[in-house]
């Protein structure tokens, strides 16, 4: 069963060649080498909003670019006094450097990495609060639908394309992402910058075993939705999503990779499978859409009875 999702390892090897050009730049500059660049203005106000990460400085470019939007950077600057982090000018060069793309608006944020803390099991929920068990222990959490929504992604190592997932996730009420440990893109500056600095608003769980974690979500009664590019399948019922009924209880949506698709130890899990129906004829090595489009597609479609 092939999910939706597009990945390269092209892709994947550039990525990686480009954030470690940034890293020594930064580290060249007197960068922590535990702490990583967040670059951008949505992502850089994020970071200053949400208070997840301890900050270390924000760096402005020293001729500002004439198209930045100046009230940003105001009220970037004034969130960095109150919070006591020192604002430094640098290059317009140096930021090219320390972002993947250049893309950085000409602000970026030094702080440490962003924490995914491990999910050993998904527990109950009545109404809107639920339970989760992570190595630091047990959590009672409150979902901000009438439901808990989280999406699991599956094989997805485009940076781009999860931070893509990410900001649908935020977008569509979910209250969470589930990452796998292994084999997965991880929260990094280029999915922040990708996810218009959804990563730093929405809560980011690890998993060890996905299959696991998802089986006792499963035995506490979450539904599990899978999106898929098949139309057919006979591990599950298969609706559209304009056929997708409305849910009452707490759900996972899991997204997966365009080509190895939901591992079977996932995929026999699953409650509903969800197709996105193409709406008129398409070239045959077109028939499915990259992850995050499919996961705005799928969420959108995510509809509790009681709301």
């Amino acid at each position: 069963m092939r999910a939706l999702a597009t990945d390269t390892a092209k892709s994947r090897r550039g990525l990686g060649r480009t954030q470690q050009t940034g890293a020594s730049q930064c580290m060249k500059h007197g960068a922590l080498e535990d702490s990583e660049l967040i670059y951008g203005l949505a992502p850089t106000m994020a970071v200053l909003q949400q208070g997840k990460r301890k900050v270390h400085t924000v760096f402005l470019q020293k001729a500002t670019q004439r198209d930045i939007a100046r009230p940003r950077l105001d009220e970037i600057c004034r969130m960095a006094k109150e919070q006591g982090i020192p604002i430094i000018q640098r290059s317009r060069k140096f930021l090219d450097n320390a972002s993947a793309d250049g893309s950085h608006q000409g602000v970026a944020v030094q702080a440490d990495p962003l924490k995914t803390p491990e999910v050993l099991a998904m527990l109950g929920a009545s109404g809107s609060s639920y339970q989760i068990e992570t190595a630091e222990g047990r959590f009672q959490l409150q979902a901000r639908r009438r439901h808990p929504l989280w999406v699991a992604i599956s094989s997805i190592y485009d940076h781009r394309n999860l931070g893509s997932v990410i900001r649908s996730a935020l977008f569509f009420g979910a209250d969470a992402l589930l990452v796998p440990l292994k084999h997965s893109a991880r929260p990094t500056p280029v999915v922040s910058k990708s996810s218009s600095g959804a990563m730093e608003c929405l809560d980011i769980y690890a998993t060890k075993s996905m299959s696991k974690v998802l089986a006792s979500a499963q035995k506490a009664r979450w539904k599990i939705v899978c999106a898929t590019a098949d139309s057919k399948s006979t591990s599950a019922s298969v609706v559209t999503t304009d056929e997708l009924p409305q849910l009452s209880g707490p759900v996972v949506v899991v997204i997966g990779n365009e080509s190895v698709g939901i591992p079977p130890d996932i995929s026999e899990l699953s409650d509903i499978n969800v197709h996105i129906a193409a709406r008129a004829e398409t070239p045959s090595h077109i028939d499915s859409l990259n992850a995050g489009v499919a996961a705005g597609i799928v969420l959108a479609s995510v509809k509790f009875a009681d709301e």
